[in-house]
């Protein structure tokens, strides 16, 4: 189970019908991270790989919350923090709120699975610093991107559906370098609804902050849309899409005698490689694709002249 099927089991908890009565106060990530250090019992060497905010109503006894980071201030009322301890090889994905000044565990169901040692995949390698660019100060970095300032001004009351700080795991040129520190950010303009991959029609914005220079890069639908209409021209083009366990990439014939590289990229950054150097002798491709977890996808096509980007849907 990788961090967004991990992610997806807390959803599961989601009450549509439910309507919050009571939520506590949203915080910055960093107000809990001390907590969240104790989580891995007998650990003296814990460590924060990564914090996660997710777009979703909790069921909490008798009542709910709703939780999400605000476009507002980038506060959450709950954060989630992978914890790695190396001495004891063990790694917590451990849930705060923050009541009263204090942080503490929310009363989840105690049969709540995490996932493990594999809720990891797609987070970084490095401990967070101590200090990095959160709540207000990231709103006002993510601002200087036109696309999100307009997005926040037509969507003032706008949350994020998924949000990840955390060290990229692999490069992908153009959007990570491998060990630099993100914000990987997925905004919609419906509060709670939407998903974690690339925004479809209507959902918003994917935003990548790099949080040692603030620069930000903000994607829209008609980004993805753009994409679609390159694939069609080039005769690039995945086939089923959404897909189950396997695919078939289609390319254009001029790539006949060229290598290529293909990978399977997450919203997280994840990098999943399917072809290295591969040797172009037919315009087809299968792709197998029965390891990866349920989501959307970007499949990054890199020729010698150019680098193309397919959204890809696996449902099962």
């Amino acid at each position: 189970m990788r961090l967004l099927s991990a992610i997806a089991l807390i959803a599961t908890l989601c009450s549509s019908a439910a309507h919050a009565q009571f939520s506590p106060p949203a915080f910055d990530p960093s107000q809990c991270m001390n907590a969240a250090k104790n989580s891995i019992a007998g650990a003296t060497d814990a460590e924060i790989l990564g914090v996660v905010a997710v777009g979703l109503e909790l069921p909490l006894g008798a009542t709910s919350i709703e939780l999400a980071m605000s476009s507002k201030d980038g506060r959450s009322s709950l954060w989630l923090y992978i914890v790695r301890s190396a001495s004891l090889d063990s790694t917590a994905f451990a849930p705060f709120i923050r009541l009263f000044g204090t942080c503490s565990a929310p009363p989840l169901p105690g049969d709540i699975d995490f996932g493990g040692g594999d809720i990891t995949e797609g987070i970084g390698r490095i401990p967070l610093p101590s200090k990095f660019t959160e709540g207000p100060a990231l709103i006002t970095a993510l601002k200087t991107n036109p696309k999100f300032a307009a997005f926040s001004k037509a969507y003032p009351d706008s949350n994020a559906t998924f949000a990840v700080m955390t060290a990229a795991a692999e490069a992908v040129p153009g959007l990570f370098v491998a060990d630099k520190f993100y914000w990987i950010i997925n905004w919609s303009p419906l509060g709670l609804e939407g998903g974690g991959g690339p925004p479809e029609p209507g959902q918003g914005l994917l935003c990548i902050n790099d949080i040692a220079t603030g620069e930000t890069i903000c994607l829209d639908s008609s980004d993805f849309t753009s994409v679609r209409s390159f694939e069609r021209d080039e005769r690039y083009s995945i086939a089923p899409n959404p897909t189950g366990d396997v695919a078939v990439l289609t390319m254009p014939t001029g790539l006949m005698g060229t290598t290529i590289d293909v990978d399977l990229v997450s919203p997280t950054g994840s990098v999943t490689p399917l072809a290295r150097r591969r040797f172009v002798d037919a315009p087809a491709m299968v792709m197998e694709l029965g390891s990866v977890p349920q989501g959307m996808y970007s499949l990054v096509v890199r020729a010698a002249d150019r680098n193309v980007l397919i959204p890809l849907s696996v449902v099962r």
